[in-house]
């Protein structure tokens, strides 16, 4: 087996007499692949993989929390302690303030939410064709799984992580409104923003191996210039508008926090966020079909 950019089923010519024969006495054929081209996502060939796009995402969740005394509890424990981290050191010691109306632990820990989802997924989607680089090399499969995958797998720990947020709520005494029928949609905003990053430094960290290093480092610095902790009117009222247009991930936070408490609702920043998601995922793609012909070699 031959594994470079235009996978073949075999490398033998079709005059082998070694080759298999079929009944119509005429030989196989090599089926040669080639990578996608621009946009070209091959929904048909994706779903055709659902069964082992689903065993990707099972062995991404699983080997977490094998062998581990909290187990599932580490989905929970890290936005928690956070939390708690921020409600001494920020609130209360520092008077960093929550919304109006909203008490700081709810408010930091619905943030922290969504933030540590997107965190999580765009983080570990980054160094997802590195850490599959045995399956890269020896079998065909769309290689757009492997990014997908991981972020939909992110979505294990967010929902868990979400559970501990109704007894939180409920003990503050808030309860959602309308709005949370809406909270699947920033759900999504997030997960593309997430893709749109997994896709353009997973494709090019097969060649460039520094931005593994440097991913984690980025997206640290991305939380405390978004308003995760903190609200955006603590910003100078000239900033906000170009703060919540060069960072999309600042609307979808607040817009997440809305759908579950309540709040000033999101404003025509969203839809640029939405926009800016869309584009660099598609954007993404484009650049990770690109690149797919070199993936083999590369690694």
């Amino acid at each position: 087996m031959v594994s470079t950019g235009r996978e073949a089923v075999s490398e033998e010519g079709p005059g082998d007499p070694s080759r298999p024969v079929p009944r119509s006495g005429r030989p196989f054929e090599p089926t040669v692949i080639e990578p996608p081209a621009g946009f070209d996502v091959r929904l048909t060939e994706l779903w055709s993989y659902r069964e082992l796009a689903w065993l990707l995402v099972l062995r991404t969740i699983k080997p977490r929390y094998r062998q581990t005394v909290l187990g599932i509890g580490w989905a929970v424990f890290p936005p928690v302690v956070m939390m708690v981290v921020f409600s001494v050191f920020l609130n209360r010691a520092a008077g960093i303030p929550s919304a109006k109306g909203i008490p700081y632990p709810v408010f930091s820990y619905s943030g922290l939410l969504v933030w540590q989802y997107f965190a999580n997924a765009s983080t570990r989607g980054a160094t997802s064709l590195l850490g599959n680089a045995a399956f890269l090399t020896k079998v065909y499969f769309p290689r757009l799984l492997i990014p997908l995958s991981t972020v939909a797998a992110a979505i294990f720990d967010f929902a868990i992580a979400l559970l501990v947020l109704v007894p939180l709520m409920i003990a503050y005494g808030i309860a959602p409104g309308w709005q949370v029928l809406a909270l699947p949609a920033f759900v999504v905003l997030a997960a593309l923003l997430a893709l749109a990053v997994s896709l353009w430094v997973s494709a090019a960290s097969v060649r460039y191996r520094d931005l593994n290093v440097a991913i984690p480092l980025v997206v640290q610095v991305w939380m405390f210039v978004t308003p995760v902790i903190y609200p955006v009117t603590v910003l100078p009222a000239s900033w906000r508008t170009a703060a919540l247009v060069a960072n999309p991930l600042a609307s979808i936070v607040g817009g997440f926090r809305w759908t579950l408490i309540g709040g000033a609702p999101p404003d025509w920043t969203l839809a640029v966020s939405a926009g800016v998601a869309l584009v660099a995922t598609a954007g993404g793609i484009v650049f990770f079909n690109r690149m797919e012909s070199t993936y083999a070699d590369e690694i």
